[in-house]
């Protein structure tokens, strides 16, 4: 038997399941909401069963939120719906306040470190950062320390290849960020 959009099937047949199964994979998905999390399956008991999965994921965990401060910068680590975001605040002296981006990132962990990295970045002096020791101990992930080092270095030879007249900055900058020179 073919199918087409003029035949009428009631769905509950076995015929109907039977002929339209590649079609029914594809086109029949159920989906159950709530807020911003949805649960999919190929019933709606399945969907629903998704959704409250993640309904408990999201409610699972801590909601305090966190606020680091570096150097006038800073990042509020709160927990939304999906995982952990970040947004980063610039505070002026006058009472207002200056909102960044927001960054999503998932587990509360990584948000604070991811944090951390980006707040420190945005107020670090490149020529006081010359290890890891050099770092506030609140970014405790030993590869951002590193990387956050090595940026640092690579700050340093890239202003370098500017002010000796470089013509490729960042290819230079790249080929001798880890010369002694700039550690």
């Amino acid at each position: 038997m073919m199918l087409d959009r003029r035949t009428t099937i009631p769905p509950d047949t076995a015929e109907y399941r039977e002929e339209t199964k590649p079609l029914e994979l594809a086109m029949t998905k159920k989906f159950a909401s709530r807020g911003c999390l949805t649960g999919e399956g190929r019933t709606v008991k399945e969907a629903k069963d998704e959704l409250n999965a993640l309904v408990d994921t999201a409610l699972a965990d801590s909601y305090t939120p966190v606020l680091l401060s570096y150097q006038g910068h800073h990042a509020l680590a709160y927990r939304c719906p999906v995982g952990w975001s970040y947004t980063l605040l610039r505070l002026a002296g006058d009472g207002k306040s200056e909102v960044g981006c927001t960054v999503f990132v998932g587990a509360r962990y990584d948000c604070i470190q991811s944090a951390a990295f980006h707040i420190i970045q945005n107020g670090c002096n490149i020529n006081a950062i010359r290890s890891v020791d050099d770092l506030p101990s609140f970014l405790e992930n030993n590869s951002l320390r590193s990387e956050l080092v090595y940026w640092c270095r690579w700050q340093r030879a890239a202003l370098c290849a500017q002010m000796t007249g470089q013509a490729d900055v960042h290819k230079w900058a790249c080929e001798h960020a880890s010369d002694p020179d700039f550690a």
